[in-house]
């Protein structure tokens, strides 16, 4: 009997095997059991925009493609805890700092056997294109030269699989979000915090922003920090209607783009 309690323990305490000290401290990964672990070098791709077949040959208008060091792990998650996707975690790190470069859910992200296969190289993602999300990260200072990247496939009831990425990289470019990604993130919370380069409007964040609120012309924002009113002159010389942009008092050095509901 004695025996038999033990090795009930011991199965229990390996389901839910210790996962590395660089994933995110949330209740989706705490409950996860890792399958599969491994190291690699070498160039790694990740996708900006939805993935497509043509002509036999993956393709993507829009990617980060950079050569370090990483680890790669696949790991299987209860269904319960699955089922908000990976917007808890997005929010964990962008609460310690991490910069969202590119964030997709359901059909918007392509085909999920394109991910599993052409992007992750583990058949075992495959499942249902409504039911997949992707999330790419380059995370905060001191660790600003690594990005992190998580797919997720749920499957209803039964455990979902996550695929998580870290990859060191001794010289990261700069790398920018693109505008769905913003706008789905204002979507989903309401407000932005950027953090651009220099005191005036950036040409490469203001071209992103201006396209960010050309993605729904019926967004109005407001605009908070120490040159909200440079910006609003700016995205209005870059085709934004004044009439969708206010401006909040505050003296942030970045700027806030609050929706305006």
């Amino acid at each position: 009997m004695r025996l038999l309690i033990a090795l009930t323990l011991l199965v229990g305490s390996l389901s839910v095997q210790a996962s590395p000290d660089w994933l995110p401290s949330t209740p989706l990964l705490a409950q996860a059991r890792v399958l599969d672990e491994q190291s690699f070098s070498g160039e790694r791709r990740y996708p900006q925009s939805p993935l497509a077949r043509i002509s036999n040959r993956l393709r993507m208008e829009q990617s980060v493609t950079l050569s370090g060091e990483g680890q790669a792990l696949y790991l299987q998650v209860p269904a319960q805890l699955a089922a908000g996707g990976l917007d808890e975690l997005r929010r964990d790190l962008q609460g310690q700092g991490a910069q969202v470069l590119y964030w997709c859910r359901g059909r918007s992200c392509g085909a999920s056997s394109l991910w599993a296969n052409g992007i992750f190289a583990n058949p075992r993602l495959t499942g249902a294109d409504e039911q997949q999300q992707f999330l790419l990260l380059r995370l905060a200072a001191p660790r600003e030269q690594y990005l992190q990247a998580y797919y997720l496939i749920t499957r209803g009831t039964r455990p979902a699989y996550l695929q998580a990425e870290q990859l060191q990289v001794a010289s990261l470019p700069e790398l920018l979000p693109t505008p769905a990604t913003l706008l789905a993130q204002l979507e989903a919370d309401g407000v932005l915090y950027l953090m651009p380069p220099g005191v005036v409007p950036e040409a490469g964040w203001l071209q992103l922003l201006a396209r960010t609120l050309q993605l729904n012309s019926t967004l109005r924002v407001s605009l908070q920090g120490a040159h909200a009113e440079a910006w609003r002159d700016a995205l209005q010389e870059q085709g934004v209607r004044g009439s969708r942009l206010e401006l909040d008092a505050g003296a942030d050095p970045g700027l806030r783009v609050r929706w305006l509901r």
